[in-house]
């Protein structure tokens, strides 16, 4: 049986062939006409690929248009979603203006709304995978929300998380107006509350990624807190760690106001201590990456101190000897100090970096 063809011009002379089935019309593969002047899409149309129309002045979409892979919209004109699109990947609304969503609409992989006057999402939502808020005008979101994927909810004014809220993989809330996180908050990734006014987190406290709270008003860390990738509480008030804390990432708590770190620390990472007022290192510290010291008070390093990485920054510190127990082999950055006493079983270890004054 001759397959049935019918060729259809998309607008700007963007002639694409189709095939026809029971009265609609169906292409195979992928449709690029983002920057193009297109105007033409035809109805009961199924693309089996993607379709870019990013960064056109398309305004409406058809009806009884499918997609099974991805449909890019970003940046165009378009101004609503028909009440029947179907699609299967994931759909890019970022930029447009497109106030709502429609009651039933589902997306088979992730959705992407940020930068859109977008104030609420429907009810009946149904989304695969990701879902992308941030920079929106959505002020809250429904009662047991479910994201398979990552949620970002950055550069919004929500001021609170709705009740069952889970999240399978990364929880992106920096620069909203969250105060404290429910109870019953399931998140399976990182956690990014940077620039929140949140001052405490829940006890027993365990992240599956990295941890960023930099800039917030939090002074302390709850006990049992657990971090399996990076904790980031750059210019903080917090003054001292919880004993029981695990961090097998960095540790950055640059320019805050650490003013202790508990005995027998161990970091997966680097620890960053740069510009804080901590005046010593306790003993039985461990650091699996590079130690950053600069600008700080501190005189002197513990003898039983363990530096796995290769490189100990001691620029701008009152440090004048190292320990002949440091267990290190790398860099030593001393910056201008003039005078520093290092043992020779040390220098086979450790290659001095300084920095001379020329006049």
């Amino acid at each position: 049986m001759k397959q049935v063809v019918k060729v259809m011009n998309f607008g700007n002379g963007k002639f694409v062939t189709l095939k026809v089935k029971d009265n609609c019309l169906y292409y195979d593969g992928d449709l690029d006409f983002s920057y193009d002047r297109i105007y033409n899409i035809p109805e009961d149309l199924t693309v089996n690929g993607n379709l870019d129309l990013s960064y056109t002045e398309i305004k409406k979409l058809p009806n009884s248009l499918t997609i099974s892979g991805n449909l890019y919209l970003m940046a165009s004109t378009i101004e609503s979603i028909p009440d029947d699109l179907k699609v299967k990947g994931d759909l890019y609304l970022s930029g447009t203006k497109v106030t709502e969503l429609p009651e039933n609409l589902t997306v088979g992989g992730s959705l992407f709304l940020e930068a859109t006057p977008i104030k609420n999402l429907p009810i009946n939502l149904k989304v695969g995978k990701s879902i992308n808020l941030g920079g929106t005008e959505v002020t809250e979101l429904p009662d047991d929300l479910t994201v398979n994927g990552f949620l970002d909810i950055s550069f919004t004014r929500i001021e609170k998380l709705p009740r069952g809220l889970k999240v399978k993989e990364y929880l992106f809330l920096n620069r909203t107006l969250i105060k404290s996180l429910p109870e019953d908050l399931s998140f399976g990734g990182g956690l990014n509350l940077s620039d929140t006014p949140i001052i405490s987190l829940p006890e027993g406290l365990t992240v599956n990624g990295d941890l960023n709270l930099d800039y917030t008003r939090i002074t302390s860390l709850q006990r049992g807190l657990v971090v399996n990738g990076n904790l980031s509480l750059d210019e903080t008030a917090i003054k001292n760690l919880p004993e029981d804390l695990i961090v097998k990432g960095n540790l950055d708590l640059r320019y805050s106001a650490i003013e202790s770190l508990p005995e027998g620390l161990t970091i997966g990472g680097y620890l960053s201590l740069d510009g804080t007022p901590i005046k010593e290192l306790p003993n039985g510290l461990t650091i699996g990456g590079n130690l950053y010291l600069n600008s700080t008070p501190i005189k002197s390093l513990p003898d039983d101190l363990k530096v796995n990485g290769d490189l100990i920054d001691i620029r701008d510190t009152k440090i004048r000897k190292i320990p002949d127990g440091l267990n290190f082999k790398g860099f030593l950055d001393i910056g201008y100090i003039r005078r520093l006493s290092i043992s020779k079983e040390l220098r086979k270890n450790v290659k001095v970096l300084r920095r001379y004054h020329f006049r």
